[in-house]
């Protein structure tokens, strides 16, 4: 016997497009929208919108220098830039071993906010004003991502097509970066968005 469908469920269906220009994308777009068959959109940040000149690795690794400049600055702790690395890469795992749950997702299903990780580093040094520790990092971060991305070639004109046909309550955007909104949003705003 067959249950009756759940009155809540939305049905959909889902169409697969090849897209290979700008061009072609402006034009399905515009199709499913004169159709009704597409109701609003979404971009993933990085990848699609901007493009990071740097790896996941060479994060790490700028961020770990400044963890340790700060310690010296602040505390007048010396550790090298190798032991703070190990310190901000003992730090990330133990988080994510330890399934803490970030909007009720686990972290091992998701990366690891930066933000936790300094949050975790400044209790295991005690730092009086951990809210600074974090200020600082993030100032650098930004800088640094500010310098090594690049807006991807006729997004922004797509963008502005979506907002102008869907209205911005209609586009969305995506990403499992670990910076805070605000970050994106500066980076967004400085790559032409």
């Amino acid at each position: 016997m067959l249950k009756d469908k759940d009155p809540r469920t939305i049905q959909t269906e889902t169409e697969s497009y090849s897209i290979q220009t700008i061009e072609e994308l402006s034009k399905t777009i515009d199709s499913l929208n004169s159709t009704g068959r597409i109701k609003g959109v979404g971009f993933d940040v990085f990848g699609t919108l901007i493009s990071s000149l740097y790896s996941r690795s060479e994060q790490t690794d700028f961020l770990s220098k400044h963890v340790s400049e700060f310690l010296l600055k602040e505390l007048g702790e010396k550790i090298s830039v190798d032991e703070s690395l190990k310190v901000y890469s003992d730090t990330r795992e133990l988080i994510k071993s330890g399934h803490i749950e970030i909007n009720n997702i686990p972290v091992k299903h998701q990366e690891c906010p930066e933000g936790e990780i300094l949050r975790h580093i400044a209790k295991k040094y005690s730092f009086k004003e951990p809210e600074k520790f974090n200020q600082y990092v993030n100032e650098k971060w930004l800088k640094f991502d500010l310098q090594n991305a690049r807006p991807v070639t006729g997004m922004t004109e797509i963008v502005s097509k979506s907002i102008q046909i869907f209205v911005t309550e209609h586009v969305g955007l995506f990403s499992n970066n670990s910076c805070n909104k605000d970050h994106i949003l500066t980076l967004l705003n400085n790559n032409g968005y």
